[in-house]
């Protein structure tokens, strides 16, 4: 019996936890990515974001310079983000309001995402600038 009671605590704490975390309520602000076709665009733009910021940070760790120079130095890398974020925006027009931030939760990797693209926009249009 004690085994039985013990299964029983252990689903329900499951389900609890499940619906805490997958059934939770965004603020507005946040836009959950759950769409197949969300999924890969923003997966789209993160890989993208990830091979900047990779480079960007073995740059000053290499003492190539600091943030802002180690930022101009990878105009290829720059030019991909911008233009993923674009396709991006041109399909998902709301994902670049200002104050938006975009929210994936990647069950197989066990890992979650954030990404404000307003906010990355805003960098890139200020960053190497005369």
């Amino acid at each position: 019996m004690m085994k039985f009671t013990t299964y029983i605590l252990t689903a329900l704490l499951a389900l609890l936890i499940h619906s805490v975390v997958y059934g939770q309520e965004f603020p507005d602000h946040i836009i959950p990515i759950t769409k197949d076709s969300e999924i890969i665009d923003f997966k789209m733009v993160d890989n993208a974001l990830n091979e900047l910021t990779k480079s960007v940070t073995n740059c000053i760790k290499s003492k190539q310079g600091d943030y802002n120079k180690c930022a101009c130095l990878f105009p290829e890398k720059t030019e991909n983000l911008e233009t993923t974020i674009n396709d991006a925006l041109i399909k998902h027009p709301s994902w670049g309001e200002s104050g938006k931030g975009l929210y994936y939760d990647d069950e197989v990797k066990k890992q979650s995402s954030n990404i404000f693209i307003s906010n990355i926009k805003t960098q890139l249009v200020t960053s190497c600038k005369l």
